[in-house]
């Protein structure tokens, strides 16, 4: 599940390398939409949860990267003024928060929240509640095998890797990066920022003290890691118990 501005596009090529084309279904609804006619080993793309559905599955199991939701969020405005400049109309002579209101679009509101819990545009612009956040929480606890954060992108992507079997890369793919400096955020730009991530700083906030972030500070300790210790003292226990029988068996002849 690629959040907008979170280091999607990093794993975007990490997966590109490890599963063949024809078997990847892609949903990047600006340029690129496919469903493989076979079988698919795994689907990407801008979607919120539900998309196992879209692709015909009863279930599915998502992982995907989160980030600080300001940062995000001011990266995602910053990218857009860069690049789609008519999408914050009047931003320059009228302030962010007329251009995000006057644009309406689902992505400039709680776009984590709205993105974990399947909303989408279903809840009109700015009428999200802490539902919403319940809902995204319950929706990470149980379909979510690994969360990463971007702020520690390099850990966690190595325990992604580690997780999926996936080959490690001589250097951290990287693409879609950019500055843009064409804008001075005032005051209220400030505010308007704070209140269109309200609900998503909530819920980022939840993660992490759940621990359902992969490598909280510590002494928290990475979800994969300790799913990976914990699998290790298993193997470790049942290795224990069959050279236990075996000497038993040993004694007996």
């Amino acid at each position: 599940m690629h959040i907008l501005k979170t280091a999607g596009s990093s794993i975007l090529s990490l997966i590109e390398s490890e599963y063949p084309p024809e078997r990847i279904a892609y949903h990047y609804p600006a340029d690129n939409i496919k469903r493989p006619e076979g079988a698919i080993d795994i689907g990407v793309g801008h979607v919120v949860f539900g998309y196992h559905k879209e692709l015909g599955y009863d279930e599915g199991r998502y992982f995907t990267f989160v980030r600080d939701p300001m940062k995000r969020m001011l990266s995602q405005i910053n990218f857009a003024l860069a690049h789609y400049p008519r999408n914050l109309p009047d931003i320059h002579t009228r302030g962010l928060r007329h251009a995000v209101v006057t644009r309406n679009f689902w992505f400039y509101d709680d776009t984590l929240v709205r993105t974990f819990a399947g909303i989408k545009d279903t809840i009109p612009f700015g009428k999200l509640d802490e539902s919403a956040v319940e809902q995204s929480l319950e929706n990470a606890r149980r379909h979510f095998f690994f969360i990463g954060e971007q702020e520690n992108f390099e850990a966690d992507l190595r325990a992604l890797v580690t997780f999926m079997g996936w080959r490690m890369p001589l250097t951290t793919p990287s693409r879609n990066i950019g500055v843009y400096e064409g804008y001075d955020y005032n005051d209220d730009d400030r505010r308007c920022l704070a209140e269109i991530t309200q609900y998503d700083t909530i819920l980022w906030k939840a993660l992490k003290r759940e621990k359902l972030i992969a490598n909280s500070p510590a002494p928290r300790e990475s979800a994969v890691v300790a799913l990976l210790r914990a699998s290790a003292g298993r193997a470790k226990q049942a290795a224990r118990s069959l050279k236990r029988k075996m000497r038993s068996s040993l004694h007996r002849r």
